[in-house]
């Protein structure tokens, strides 16, 4: 006699047993389905994480007028710079000094050097004096005396040769200054300086150079003095709007022997303000 079966609310355990196990499906499928639903969800609304950084810091305005303009880096060009030296005047004055047997003449603004026999000096600071001691050198130059006193305006210097008694005409030398318009050229007032003379010289040489660093004129002529000619040698000399002479007297038979001495002594000029 066969057993009687187990029945579960009317299903045999091999139906409870299959029913379970498509019940067991269905929830894994559920569970899935879920899963699946809810990742998509979550990809659509995964936030952006930012990294942490520090801010920038920040500048405080700059003005236009503070602001440091940008310098570009350039290697500066090489320039040939002139430089004037300015030689004090008795450094300058020690320079040019020929040395022992000369002696140093000087008024105001200029300065020049002569052999020791020359006698005389400043005739528009100390007149009286040079013709006092002039004078004291004998009867033989009474007219140079005489010529110191009147001189013309803007003499400034009068020296003569003390050993040159002897000769019909006494070695001179003269300076005048003169201050007219800056725009007179040298060359108007050397023609205005001529034509004021009596006669007209006999100009036997004419040389532009430059002393004491201006514009310089020697002019080498024959000039009558009463009967008697002499050789005389003038430097004309612009400084600015001041105009200087210097002016060298002797007999004609003396001028190649003097010459050496009267371009050594006019190189001893010195020009000072």
């Amino acid at each position: 006699m066969q057993g009687k079966k187990t029945s579960y609310m009317g299903m045999t355990g091999t139906q409870v047993a299959i029913l379970a196990g498509l019940s067991l499906v269905a929830v894994l499928a559920i569970c899935a389905a879920a899963w699946v639903i809810l990742s998509i969800r979550s990809m659509g609304s995964t936030p952006t994480v930012l990294q942490a950084t520090s801010p920038a810091p920040i500048s405080p305005p700059v003005s236009a007028a503070t602001q440091a303009p940008q310098e570009t880096a350039t290697e500066p060009a090489s320039v040939a710079t002139l430089t004037a030296t300015v030689m004090p005047a008795e450094q300058a004055m020690a320079t040019s000094a020929p040395g022992d047997g000369w002696k140093q003449f000087q008024t105001t603004g200029a300065t020049l050097w002569l052999p020791a026999n020359f006698v005389g000096g400043d005739v528009l600071n100390h007149k009286e004096q040079v013709i006092l001691n002039v004078a004291r050198l004998g009867s033989s130059y009474s007219n140079v005396a005489n010529g110191i006193r009147k001189s013309p305006a803007g003499t400034v210097l009068w020296m003569i040769d003390k050993n040159g008694s002897k000769s019909m005409l006494i070695t001179t030398v003269k300076a005048v200054h003169q201050t007219l318009s800056a725009d007179t050229t040298l060359q108007k007032y050397i023609d205005d300086y001529l034509a004021a003379k009596s006669g007209i010289p006999t100009i036997n040489g004419s040389k532009k150079m430059v002393l004491v660093g201006r514009e310089t004129r020697r002019l080498t002529y024959q000039e009558l003095v009463g009967t008697l000619e002499y050789t005389r040698v003038d430097y004309f000399i612009k400084d600015d709007a001041d105009f200087w002479v210097v002016s060298y007297f002797m007999d004609a038979n003396l001028y190649f022997d003097t010459l050496p001495i009267i371009e050594q002594s006019m190189h001893t000029f010195y020009l000072s303000k």
